[in-house]
């Protein structure tokens, strides 16, 4: 059956495990990015913003990044992990349109409760960040699925091997199967043409005696 098929093909141990953790991902990511997000002390997000900033550029030899510039780049790898996730379990190049949806519903909070500022560039930097997590999510997906199938082939031909069935090199081009080449018979040798060749034999004379023959008695 095509559907039973295509489930095997994608159900190898990779891709699994690319599940499992997209699953653990996105049972523990969210909850802290909401923190971040619906929090009502929008100073306290700020002086976060900050203090992570100052660790940045101390360990790092950054500069020029200021902490609004730091602030637009997390926003962006704030939607990266979730939306790789979702696409790892759900290969669909839509996501980004719910990364838009959910980024404008949090600004419309945010303007709502009087405590944070409302910035339609922080809308556009999680749009752009879960449309990298789409890419990074699809691109696991798939490499996963190829690694999987990769794996699949390779025991099927080790397993037809020592079955007694053709060798992985028997194999032509163009999907057909064909034994070992053998050696491409010889065809006879025609005899010499300077070989000794009985002649005619003469009839027997009328009344003539019969030759002798050579015998050991005397």
């Amino acid at each position: 059956m095509p559907d039973q098929q295509s489930r095997a093909f994608s159900s190898g141990p990779r891709l699994r495990a690319l599940r499992l953790a997209a699953v653990a991902l996105l049972l523990t990511y969210p909850v802290a990015a909401a923190v971040l997000l619906l929090a009502s002390d929008g100073w306290a997000v700020n002086r976060l913003n900050v203090a992570i900033w100052v660790r940045v550029v101390t360990v790092l030899p950054i500069t020029g990044l200021t902490p609004e510039m730091f602030a637009a780049f997390a926003n962006v790898l704030l939607f990266i992990p979730p939306f790789a996730a979702l696409a790892a379990l759900l290969p669909r190049w839509w996501w980004p349109t719910l990364g838009l949806a959910l980024s404008s519903t949090v600004e419309i909070y945010q303007s709502g409760i009087g405590t944070r500022t409302p910035d339609i560039g922080d809308v556009v930097t999680n749009t752009l960040g879960a449309v990298l997590g789409t890419v990074v999510g699809l691109a696991l997906y798939r490499w996963a699925r190829q690694r999987d199938a990769r794996a699949r082939v390779v025991r099927a031909l080790a397993a037809h091997e020592r079955a007694g069935g053709a060798r992985p090199h028997d194999f032509r081009i163009g999907g057909s199967s064909r034994g070992p080449v053998s050696a491409a018979p010889t065809s006879p040798v025609p005899p010499s043409s300077d070989a000794a060749q009985p002649g005619p034999t003469a009839p027997p004379t009328p009344g003539a005696a019969p030759a002798a023959s050579v015998s050991g008695r005397g």
